[in-house]
């Protein structure tokens, strides 16, 4: 059974990169107009335009780093080909066997991107960021990438021995390596109170950055877990 799914895939790191990249040389260029001209606010302006840039044509810098996608599933393998948005020609196409996968995972964003990443048995894993415009509860419930894919892991997973079955990742905040991540955190939040209450010279901006970026970290590991249990709990 042939199975085609049409989405798009995001490369939001790479856009990162270059929009970063770019944002130094604008910066560098405006600062050496300013030292040749001596203008110094040309500097301060440089800033607040390549600041308000982004916001202006979000929509046409994500663009450039989006290209529409065909999923295919089948009993034996997927594919994901890539097209470019503006004349669908072909970019490249990627196929993985059921087989080479040792396991995979996924994660949603308030953006409404799916993250898939794929584990493979030769110890190499590959991201894919997909703008499924759907939330998780709407990935699970209704036709997705998310949903799709669970549905040929099952069956590929279908009178497979435990060694063979192609697993759901846990979150790497539900893993050791996460939780002393999480611990190492607490300890630098709770010494630096210690240190503020015996009158120490700390920072006060440090503490409270540390603190949220804990609490934050928190509630992800929670909903990393939930979502992990839930996708145990349906396989």
């Amino acid at each position: 059974m042939r199975n085609e799914y049409n989405t798009q895939v995001y490369k939001p790191i790479r856009a990162f990169i270059y929009c970063f990249i770019s944002w130094i040389f604008i910066m560098a260029a405006f600062a050496l107009m300013a030292i040749k001209l001596k203008i110094k606010i040309l500097f301060p302006i440089g800033f607040i335009f390549t600041g308000i840039i982004p916001f202006l044509f979000q929509k046409k810098i994500k663009n450039l780093f989006t290209k529409r996608a065909v999923i295919g599933f089948d009993s034996e393998n997927f594919s994901i080909t890539t097209h470019n948005l503006d004349n669908d020609d072909k970019v490249k196409k990627i196929a993985y066997r059921w087989d080479e996968v040792k396991s995979y995972k996924f994660y949603f964003t308030a953006s409404k991107i799916t993250y898939m990443d794929i584990y493979l048995k030769n110890g190499s894993s590959k991201e894919f960021g997909f703008k499924d415009n759907k939330t998780e509860q709407e990935s699970i419930k209704v036709e997705s990438i998310y949903s799709i894919f669970r549905t040929y892991i099952n069956l590929y997973n279908t009178n497979k021995g435990d060694s063979e079955k192609i697993d759901f990742a846990a979150g790497f905040l539900t893993t050791f390596k996460g939780l002393i991540i999480l611990y190492f955190l607490g300890i630098l939040v709770v010494a630096d109170i210690i240190l503020h209450i015996t009158k120490y010279d700390t920072s006060v901006g440090f503490l409270i950055m540390a603190f949220f970026m804990l609490i934050t970290l928190i509630a992800k590991r929670k909903q990393q877990q939930k979502f992990y249990k839930k996708m145990n709990d349906t396989d």
